[in-house]
């Protein structure tokens, strides 16, 4: 399976070898961790590698998947920062904003990555102001016309909100 997946990659036909390949890492191959570790991964085959794991949602599957997608970082890409800003929403504010600031960056949607600092803000209740932040990422957001954003808006509005409400 290794040397079938090596033969993959080395007649460009990545999608093949890496099907191959996670299934090879997944069995803890060490040649194959090693010989994937070790090649110059391009940002969109680092991403499909970290999309593919990320599907697979199996509890050794998370590590992979931010692998490949900080490997996918390292090259500069917008949609890998992204990623890594909603899969550490959950566990790391601190991680998960530097990963939404760096997608601006890059050029990734400033209104997409505003919705969903909003919806950080707005579940983390660790931290202070927290829906005054909210508010404010999901009104630069539906300033430019994100409807999701507006949506979450007038829910704080109908709660009680006074910030949203204004």
């Amino acid at each position: 399976q290794y040397t079938l997946a090596r033969s993959y990659y080395e007649l460009n036909n990545f999608k093949k070898a890496i099907i191959l390949f996670i299934n090879l890492i997944e069995q803890q191959h060490v040649l194959s961790i090693s010989w994937v570790k070790d090649q110059s991964l391009s940002a969109d085959q680092c991403l499909l590698l970290a999309e593919h794991f990320e599907l697979e949602n199996k509890k050794t599957s998370i590590e992979w998947t931010l692998y490949f997608y900080k490997r996918a970082l390292s090259k500069e890409n917008n949609k890998a920062a992204f990623r890594l800003g909603q899969l550490y929403s959950d566990s790391s504010l601190d991680n998960a904003c530097e990963y939404f600031s760096r997608a601006q960056q890059l050029g990734y949607s400033e209104v997409d990555c505003h919705f969903e600092l909003g919806k950080l803000y707005e579940r983390n209740d660790l931290i202070e102001n927290n829906l005054e932040m909210a508010c404010e990422f999901y009104a630069k957001a539906a300033m430019k016309h994100h409807e999701l954003s507006l949506k979450c808006l007038q829910n704080l509005a109908q709660s009680g909100n006074m910030i949203a409400q204004m």
